[in-house]
């Protein structure tokens, strides 16, 4: 649900989901005084279905911002 407000409901592509969007959508989650936790929560659920996608080769693997970016 944030990160739909946050995309203003614009979907997302696995493309335009890279590092400098993760670090955007946390200050933008922090900002709003929402909690760390939280936060882990859904950048969990984006890492999950970002795996997911890679497993099923619909992104190759060089493009995972998790490597980059720690929860």
């Amino acid at each position: 649900r944030e990160v739909k407000k946050f995309r203003k409901d614009v979907d997302l592509s696995f493309r335009e989901l890279n590092f400098s969007f993760l670090k955007k959508f946390e200050s933008y989650y922090l900002e709003k005084g929402l909690g760390e936790n939280g936060l882990s929560v859904y950048l969990r659920g984006i890492r999950a279905i970002f795996n997911k996608a890679i497993n099923e080769k619909l992104i190759e693997k060089e493009a995972y911002p998790f490597d980059q970016y720690t929860i």
